[in-house]
């Protein structure tokens, strides 16, 4: 009698085990699906600046110097500039107000008051846009530059 219960036994088990391998090998392969991020380009402007330095030279204390800033929008959306900000000695005497399409130019004009510096250095302009980076979420900023030193 022991041997029929451990022969039912092993024969269950057995029927249990090619009963799993069976349901295993049945299942359909799974296909595996690609993580890889692939970027969306979307629209954006781009200011090609015709020259982004401008080399005052030697100047005396006390003159204006007047700045111009020419540039092309070289990208595939509209360009909106939003502020253009200076330090104390220089003011914008002039920028687009509207939207500059893809492919057009716009200019910036300003004017440097030498008499509100003591010493010669390199000055940035921002110009921030109100178009927003994609990867950064935030506003787009351009940046010109001039330099001077006092004779």
């Amino acid at each position: 009698m022991n041997r029929n219960i451990v022969l039912i036994l092993l024969v269950s088990i057995c029927s249990f085990s090619c009963a799993k391998k069976v349901a295993l090998t049945v299942k359909e392969p799974v296909e595996e699906t690609s993580t890889e991020i692939v970027p969306v380009k979307e629209p954006a402007p781009k200011m090609t600046f015709e020259q982004r330095l401008l080399d005052l030279g030697k100047i005396k204390k006390g003159e204006q110097i007047p700045l111009s800033y020419t540039f092309k929008n070289t990208g595939d959306a509209d360009l909106e500039i939003d502020l253009i900000s200076v330090c104390d000695c220089t003011k914008v005497l002039e920028r687009p107000y509207s939207a500059i399409k893809p492919g057009e130019s716009g200019t910036i004009k300003a004017i440097f008051d030498s008499n509100q510096k003591d010493e010669g250095e390199t000055i940035e302009i921002d110009i921030w846009l109100k178009n927003i980076d994609p990867v950064l979420d935030m506003p787009v900023l351009e940046r010109v530059k001039y330099v001077f030193e006092f004779e």
